[in-house]
């Protein structure tokens, strides 16, 4: 069977915050970004998209963004089948991928994979183009409502594209678009993840969309639209996302000013509402409060320890002939890897030697090695302890050498307590039976 990477998820609606989480979480555990967003893969579309800057993207590396013309498509499986091999190579680099973005149809994909809409006859295919010849897209629009209400609502009247293709799918299946989006061929993830989203009450969440969008406006956003029109039709699919199709309406005198910023706040609002929907759907996300970035924090760090492989043999040591087995553990946190040997002894009833750690059914560990993987070489440490150890300036030896090497400070304590706690509850069953 084959083995996939564990990777972060960061998702939720637009304006949450997720951008500037998956950021700090990236430099605190050594990620890259998969960026997870339908609009970003568009190149020249920036502040409309919230792209993230090009100085944000000197940070950590990014990926997923910038792949295509406005006048090019890129599908939800194209998405899937890249994203699979990013995640591959930053995980074979010995960094952590998180995927992060607000697209969930994108995110599904990815994890569980979505069912083939079957082709299109073309006797319903040309039905539904002469719909649109002869009626316009509005009409369109009122034909889905009546087949598809909830697909209807979600669409804008004048979202052509999406109304004919909607359209099709319901006419020649008998199944909605959303129908087949939401199945998920595969009942387990493809990876194993731990998600977390941002809950915001919905007052503040709008409040910030609704800020958002004149901070986007005051940055360029129309400077950016009359460029794009300078080299595309408004009438891409693209170039009628939320924003860009009102811009456009204001540049072409449709729209007042004051109307074209209450009706991007008005529709970003509802699409807001539309991701809460579908997040709240997936199972295994995790919803926290703004201020609990700590909380998420701890929770990934006790996620990603990772045992890789355990062995053990029996051993009689000791002139008093206690019985022990050895054991041999190999585990990742964060970016780093580590290997432990040790001495399980079994019901000791004398005192024993340091570096020991007591187990709760009187069993004792003495340590004999603990290494870390560094640029490629296993570093040993030269005193290791029962309960933690310093690994800020820490000194290592390697092939009769000292050195020392600078790693981040929490990582210590935490990444031998939870390993303790690994040992606890996987080792010492072995060794009862």
């Amino acid at each position: 069977m084959e083995i996939y990477p564990k990777i972060v998820v960061v998702v939720g609606p637009t304006a949450s915050g997720k951008s500037d989480l998956a950021l700090r979480l990236a430099q605190e555990f050594d990620g890259e970004l998969i960026c997870s967003d339908s609009m970003q893969v568009y190149r020249q579309m920036d502040i409309g998209t919230a792209k993230p800057t090009p100085d944000v993207q000197k940070i950590v590396p990014h990926h997923q963004l910038d792949l295509i013309d406005p006048d090019e498509s890129y599908s939800a499986g194209k998405y899937a089948r890249d994203a699979s091999s990013i995640i591959e190579k930053v995980a074979a680099r010995k960094r952590l991928p998180i995927l992060v973005g607000g697209t969930g149809l994108y995110y599904r994909t990815l994890m569980y994979g979505i069912s083939k809409i079957p082709s299109i006859p073309e006797k319903h295919r040309k039905k539904v183009t002469g719909w649109h010849s002869e009626h316009g897209t509005y009409y369109c629009w009122k034909e889905l409502q009546k087949l598809d209400p909830e697909g209807a609502v979600r669409l804008h009247p004048n979202d052509t594209a999406r109304i004919l293709r909607s359209l099709e799918v319901v006419l020649s299946t008998g199944t909605t678009l959303a129908e087949f989006q939401q199945d998920k061929p595969f009942a387990e993830a493809k990876y194993s993840f731990h998600a977390v989203a941002l809950e915001w009450e919905r007052d503040v969440l709008y409040e910030r969309i609704n800020k958002r969008t004149l901070i986007m406006l005051e940055s360029g956003w129309i400077t950016e639209v009359e460029k794009l029109l300078t080299r595309y039709s408004p009438e891409l699919k693209p170039l009628q996302a939320i924003g860009y199709r009102e811009v456009i309406q204001h540049l072409q005198n449709k729209l007042e000013w004051g109307e074209m910023v209450e009706e991007i706040q008005k529709r970003t609002r509802q699409y807001a509402k539309r991701q809460m929907t579908w997040f709240r759907k997936e199972n295994n996300i995790g919803w926290h409060k703004p201020d609990d970035i700590d909380g998420i924090f701890d929770k990934i760090k006790g996620v990603f320890v990772k045992t890789y492989s355990v062995d053990h043999q029996n051993y009689h040591i000791f002139k008093t002939g206690i019985g022990a087995k050895k054991q041999f553990v190999h585990f990742q946190w964060g970016k780093f890897d580590f290997r432990m040997s040790f001495i399980i002894l079994i019901n000791i009833k004398q005192d024993n030697p340091e570096k020991t750690i007591s187990a709760k059914n009187g069993s004792k560990y003495l340590i004999e090695k603990f290494e870390v993987l560094y640029q490629n070489e296993w570093f040993e440490f030269i005193k290791p302890t029962a309960h933690g150890m310093q690994l800020e300036e820490t000194l290592w030896h390697r092939n009769g050498q000292d050195y020392y090497v600078e790693f981040p400070k929490d990582l210590s304590s935490v990444a031998l307590e939870i390993c303790a706690e690994e040992l606890e509850l996987k080792v010492l069953q072995d060794v009862a039976a």
